[in-house]
């Protein structure tokens, strides 16, 4: 993967702040390689002062320190407006929900688990920069509305490059399933997220979510349950209890008028399964073409993410078994609220025609058929929502 460097017009520092010299020297090595403008600091206290001399563009803070712990430390940079603005990801082998939790309450934008992969990293620090910098041009456009224009675009150009790096590298075949998804985003960057998870086992896991919104505000929230999700579908073996903690996480944080649907599935190569769960998504289909079935993924049905929190029974999970050569096809409300030049919207009704009538296409040709369905369906060259498609083929025996 090629990692490229903000558009600033200066070198862009960060601030490594752990206790261990050991992993300062590790990562400070990889940072430094990649052309950033690398400080440490050994504790929470050094941390504090090290902020005020060399003003970074992001801190990577460790949260068990001596002296100043990085949730006291946070809360320090946080109050503080010369430094509150600067982001901050915490680097800690800590997965428990409360610490994760505790630690977005306290203004971190994101989390890395020791120990760390480099290109994880790296794509996580540009990501927030990206942000961190458009945020910035967006704020200042009432007074530079032309110059705002054009810097914006070139903005967003950067970050969907960098969003298309943040989604996963689907292999063609994958723990016996052939995956395969399409992004289109509205504007550049979107509200909507999909990610592949290798669940060890013999099982993957499949997720799909939309953020309310489009632009930059739907970009950062989406970054930020890609953060959750990448962090307790590791641990957790079952998709209402992720879908439950995710829920939680993303109910304490979000703005108040922001929500987002998802559609969790593991399918389990071992038993041939698929077990499942949705927050209020658009129910996604199992195409059998042995029988020219067409099965609906609706059982598990659950309130949308950033709705309601407190009780692990809004999300239930279904388990459907699978046979050779079922397909698998999730989407975003993107696909069935296109429109027609007649105001006429393409529906789950055509969308369920239109999978049984192609039924007997590979799942990577069934998804650029239905893309250029609904573009001709559209009668636009530009969709007014983002549109995801995922799916995947068993294989056959």
């Amino acid at each position: 993967m090629e990692n490229k460097m903000p558009n600033q017009d200066q070198i862009t520092s960060l601030l490594i702040v752990d206790d261990n010299p050991k992993n300062i020297q590790v990562l400070g090595s990889i940072l430094a390689k990649e052309g950033y403008k690398v400080y440490f600091a050994q504790n929470g206290l050094d941390a504090l002062k090290k902020v005020q001399i060399t003003r970074p563009d992001l801190i990577l803070l460790d949260i068990i320190m001596p002296e100043l712990d990085g949730f006291e430390t946070c809360v320090r940079l946080k109050a503080s407006p010369e430094t509150q603005n600067i982001p901050v990801i915490f680097l800690t082998a800590r997965t428990e929900t409360e610490d994760i939790v505790k630690g977005f309450q306290l203004g971190a934008v994101d989390y890395v688990t020791k120990p760390f992969q480099k290109e994880e990293i790296l794509v996580r620090i540009q990501t927030h920069l990206q942000l961190q910098q458009m945020q910035k041009q967006l704020e200042a456009q009432n007074t530079l509305l032309q110059q705002e224009i054009h810097e914006r675009n070139l903005a967003l150009e950067q970050a969907w490059n960098t969003q298309l790096a943040l989604l996963p590298q689907i292999e063609t075949n994958f723990s016996g399933i052939q995956l395969v998804a399409k992004y289109v985003p509205m504007d550049k960057i979107g509200g909507d997220f999909y990610d592949i998870v290798d669940l060890k086992d013999g099982k993957t896991g499949i997720f799909i979510a939309d953020v309310t919104g489009h632009g930059v505000s739907a970009a950062l929230l989406s970054s930020m349950i890609s953060g959750l999700f990448r962090i307790l579908s590791r641990g957790i073996d079952s998709p209402a209890k992720v879908m439950h903690r995710l829920n939680e996480m993303f109910y304490n944080k979000k703005p108040l008028d922001k929500f987002a649907s998802a559609l969790y599935c593991i399918y389990s190569k071992e038993k041939q399964s698929l077990t499942y769960t949705s927050a209020g998504h658009p129910y996604g289909y199992i195409i059998r073409p042995e029988t020219r079935e067409l099965l609906t993924l609706k059982q598990a049905q659950g309130t949308l993410l950033g709705i309601h929190s407190g009780s692990e029974g809004l999300f239930q999970e279904k388990t459907i078994p699978l046979l050779p050569g079922d397909k698998v096809f999730l989407y975003t409300d993107g696909i069935t609220d296109i429109a027609n030049p007649q105001n006429e919207l393409f529906e789950s009704r055509e969308l369920e025609r239109f999978l049984m009538k192609k039924a007997s296409l590979s799942i990577q040709e069934l998804i650029g058929e239905i893309y250029a369905h609904v573009l001709e369906f559209s009668g636009k060259e530009k969709f007014e929502d983002d549109i995801t498609m995922v799916g995947f083929e068993c294989e056959r025996l």
